[in-house]
């Protein structure tokens, strides 16, 4: 596991500290002239694991083809939302349907 970093690039902490280190570095850049400057933290996915302090927040596409507006892909929310359920119902009834059977027919 990763204790330090030499050049003081990469950080561990909670969410909460992160996002006031970050903010506390997009302050900075700004005093420095980077009046676009910001955190990478996108809303349409629920946030990263991984934040970024961007000098042209405005433009993520520019370091190494970070989508603009990233959103969660239908396929996922949809296994997510309704299928989930119905597939854990699915499984039950299916190995209802075996066990059943081998009760009846083969008692102990």
């Amino acid at each position: 596991m990763l204790k330090t970093c030499p050049t003081g690039a990469i950080h561990f902490g909670t969410k909460k500290e992160m996002l006031e280190l970050a903010e506390q570095r997009v302050a900075k850049l700004k005093a420095r002239g980077y009046e676009h400057a910001g955190v990478y933290n996108p809303e349409g996915v629920g946030g990263t694991h991984v934040m970024y302090v961007l000098h042209h927040a405005d433009q993520p596409e520019l370091y190494h083809g970070l989508p603009k507006d990233p959103k969660i892909d239908t396929s996922v929310s949809l296994w997510k939302g309704a299928l989930k359920p119905l597939a854990a119902a699915g499984f039950i009834a299916t190995f209802a349907g075996v066990d059943f059977p081998l009760h009846r027919y083969w008692p102990e």
